[in-house]
């Protein structure tokens, strides 16, 4: 009944059929691949993506390439190119933009830091070159933070932007509001892991609605949070709509994923420790 549901909806929409119907005897090996959701093109680098997330992000590239036909992607954070994999591969993706601070240790809101080992502009693209029909020629990489960064330095115009940089709210919200900038409030912005950075996402939504912008937000399993400014053009693409069928499984994902923080302050040092007002914990409704 979901399915039926959401289909409906989205046929309200005006969806797009799906990719194999549109392009017919017309697809290459590798568009049918991507078009097939086949994760196995993340496989040459390893990607910090589970199997869901590498679906999606393969829904959301297949719809790039179905609507636009080319498209220019940008991603923040791509430490060795894991999630650049199909692009770089892929002729309708015209031109990619790399921007990472390349940092030795990175701070996150979880309250450790996370080495980032081996982590050079030099390395990523050496590793990417590796993979088979790869175009890493197209790839220009800035070394550089979105707080600073002049977005009239992006070559081409994105349509699709990545934010998987620093897991922090303050860095996701800088990094979403730069993207808002290159994409001139027209295009998609995707977070991953916004089961982590979800306050920095929560603060740029309500900046977008204090501004009067039109958008339409969703959520893809696992953890990818998307927020397309303007029509909301990929929502339109059955792949895309397919894989939002399953966004139950984002949300429980989310909170197993939190779960380890409820066992701590379910411990009897720290219930301990509430007793004594060492430790307070607020519950109940936050915005």
């Amino acid at each position: 009944m979901q399915r039926v549901i959401l289909r409906r909806l989205c046929a309200g929409r005006g969806a797009t059929v799906g990719p194999m119907a549109r392009r017919g005897t017309h697809a290459t090996p590798l568009e049918e691949r991507i078009a097939n959701l086949d994760v196995s093109l993340f496989g040459a680098i390893e990607s910090l993506t589970t199997s869901q997330d590498r679906r999606s992000l393969l829904a959301l590239h297949d719809a790039c390439a179905g609507t636009y036909g080319t498209f220019d992607y940008l991603e923040i954070g791509s430490y060795h190119g894991g999630s650049l994999q199909a692009l770089v591969r892929d002729s309708r993706c015209g031109s990619i933009v790399s921007i990472d601070t390349r940092p030795p240790r990175q701070p996150d809101q979880r309250g450790a830091d996370f080495a980032n080992l081996d982590n050079s502009t030099d390395r990523m693209l050496e590793r990417l070159s590796a993979i088979p029909d790869a175009d890493v020629e197209k790839i220009t990489a800035l070394d550089a933070d979105t707080r600073t960064l002049d977005p009239e330095r992006v070559p081409g115009r994105p349509v699709m932007c990545f934010i998987d940089g620093e897991h922090t709210d303050e860095t996701a919200l800088h990094d979403a509001r730069f993207c808002r900038r290159v994409l001139a409030d027209s295009g998609s912005i995707v977070f991953h892991d916004g089961q982590i950075i979800y306050r920095g996402i929560a603060n740029f939504i309500e900046q977008l609605r204090a501004g009067g912008v039109v958008f339409q937000p969703y959520v893809l399993p696992d953890s990818l949070f998307v927020i397309e400014l303007g029509e909301p053009r990929l929502l339109a693409v059955e792949q895309v709509a397919g894989q939002l069928e399953d966004s139950w499984q984002a949300y429980l994902w989310s909170l197993q994923f939190n779960d380890g923080y409820r066992r701590a302050l379910s411990t009897r040092v720290a219930q301990a420790l509430r007793r004594a007002r060492v430790l307070r914990v607020e519950l109940g409704r936050h915005r």
